[in-house]
């Protein structure tokens, strides 16, 4: 009916509340963005012996392959398996220190010093190319060499994509 000032209002009416639908965004790409949110927010059951297998300052990971197809499917696709002929696993988890989103990829039964940690972090660090995720730490821990990367949400490998 609109605003009847007659009748006494003294204040207009609220405006309607924005979403995503109303401000014009497609739905296609509605979607991207949830199935990213979804993406990011997945996570172990925290009761999962898995955890065990990470360094304690991380929380909430999910492994970013399929634990239960074979080792053949398991390195064709990229994410687990075998990376430089080392056993590997890859996953998504919450670093506490900054709460933000990491991939960790770790290796099993690596021998190697502290030291040449050390300098292989530092040369890694300092690459930075957009096409390359940039490398945020490296750690020997439990057993295992751990690279931890920003994570992106839907990334791909070249492997994967091509």
């Amino acid at each position: 009916d609109g605003l009847q000032w007659a009748d006494g209002a003294t204040t207009l009416p609220a405006p309607s509340k924005r979403s995503l639908q109303t401000i014009g965004i497609p739905e296609p790409i509605r979607s991207h963005f949830r199935n990213l949110d979804i993406e990011a927010l997945r996570q172990m059951d925290p009761a999962n012996e898995r955890y065990r297998e990470l360094p304690s300052r991380y929380h909430s990971a999910y492994p970013l392959f399929n634990p239960h197809s074979s080792p053949a499917a398991t390195i064709a696709m990229g994410a687990g398996g075998s990376c430089f002929g080392y056993p590997s696993a890859l996953y998504k988890a919450t670093d506490q220190a900054d709460s933000q989103l990491y991939a960790l990829r770790r290796f099993d039964n690596v021998r190697t010093a502290p030291s040449v940690v050390a300098t292989t972090a530092e040369r890694w660090q300092g690459v930075r190319h957009p096409g390359i995720v940039s490398l945020y730490g490296v750690m020997l821990e439990k057993g295992a060499l751990f690279f931890s990367y920003m994570y992106h949400a839907g990334s791909q490998s070249l492997k994967e994509r091509f």
